[in-house]
């Protein structure tokens, strides 16, 4: 997502991790021609979409304005369906411990606008000092998201009923602003990722 340009020199899996770097590195002519900016970063895309279940990983949030997110998401013909399970960044103070949920339908037929339900849960702790676990339960009633095996978010299953990809990313977004070159680069690292499904009786 503009400002910043995905490259796949900013993957690596080293330490027992896969790590997402978001760097700073001119962008290739015509990407800077498309208005693209300074910040390098990257995405891992699950190769096969998924539907419901209990996804889990643990992961260390960078320290830096860039993003460190996971999400599914799928583009079908007319919509896009998405679940963020979170988006972290760091405030104004440094601190990164203000946890964004947001659930989406883009150009859903029938509605006059996108649908969003997005949700915040401010954390007593900073999400870029050491590893958590991060649980999303996907089921057909409900979705709820977990932090360290604790509940902080419980809504309806209203319009997430078709399958998305798994996805870990990092970008330079709006809703954080634009990153301090003195904390480039700066990494997202996870750890490992697991996820179940319910068995039918």
């Amino acid at each position: 997502m503009k400002p910043s340009f995905f490259s796949s020199e900013n993957v690596s899996v080293s330490g027992g991790c896969l790590n997402i770097t978001c760097q700073l590195r001119d962008p290739p002519a015509a990407l800077a021609r498309a208005g693209y900016g300074k910040w390098s970063t990257a995405v891992v895309k699950s190769v096969s979409p998924v539907l419901y279940g209990y996804f889990e990983i643990r992961a260390k949030a960078m320290r830096s304005a860039a993003l460190s997110s996971f999400w599914f998401y799928k583009k079908y013909p007319a919509e896009q369906d998405e679940i963020d399970v979170f988006e972290l960044c760091k405030d104004k103070r440094g601190v990164v411990n203000n946890y964004h949920m947001t659930l989406h339908v883009y150009q859903l037929p029938g509605y006059t606008a996108d649908q969003i339900s997005e949700a915040y849960w401010r954390a007593p702790f900073d999400f870029a000092d050491e590893f958590h676990v991060f649980g999303l339960n996907w089921a057909a009633d409900k979705i709820e998201f977990f932090v360290d095996g604790a509940l902080v978010r419980r809504t309806e299953n209203r319009l997430w009923h078709r399958p998305m990809h798994m996805v870990f990313d990092s970008e330079v977004h709006k809703g954080c602003g634009i990153p301090d070159d003195a904390s480039m680069p700066s990494t997202y690292r996870i750890d490992y990722a697991r996820s179940w499904q319910a068995t039918k009786d």
